[in-house]
């Protein structure tokens, strides 16, 4: 896939994507600009976690810079069960006035996991069953 590395500014130091909407938004509010774009070979969600996880890990962390719900969506929740999530759920906004994206919580209320706590761009989803197994 495409993968988009956008200039050395100090507010997008790190700041890459594989999502040319992403790219397009960041592009839209803000001065920061597309540098390079690299192709880089890429697997499935689905297939990172077979191969390397028979057993649901204990924390999946996901920051894909526009394409989180789209990985989340992937994984099969009813029958593969990470106990906890961190998944970034803020919009990249230059200036402080980020906006969640509620399609993610949503999501994760669906399949019995609530909000745990919040860092401002990323969001902690614990399994219901597991935590209140555990308490």
């Amino acid at each position: 896939l495409d993968f988009y590395i956008f200039d050395g500014k100090d507010k997008a130091k790190g700041l890459s994507t594989f999502s040319k909407a992403e790219v397009e938004h960041v592009e839209r509010v803000s001065d920061i600009r597309v540098a390079e774009v690299i192709k880089i070979p890429v697997i499935t969600i689905e297939e990172v976690l077979t191969t390397y996880f028979p057993a649901p890990p204990d924390l999946i962390s996901i920051d894909i810079e526009g394409l989180d719900f789209a990985i989340i969506k992937k994984i099969d929740l009813k029958n593969y069960r990470p106990r906890v999530f961190c998944v970034e759920t803020v919009n990249f906004q230059e200036f402080e006035n980020d906006t969640k994206r509620n399609e993610v919580t949503n999501h994760f209320k669906a399949y019995d996991y609530f909000v745990y706590a919040e860092t401002g761009i990323n969001t902690i989803f614990v399994d219901s069953l597991f935590y209140h197994s555990t308490i």
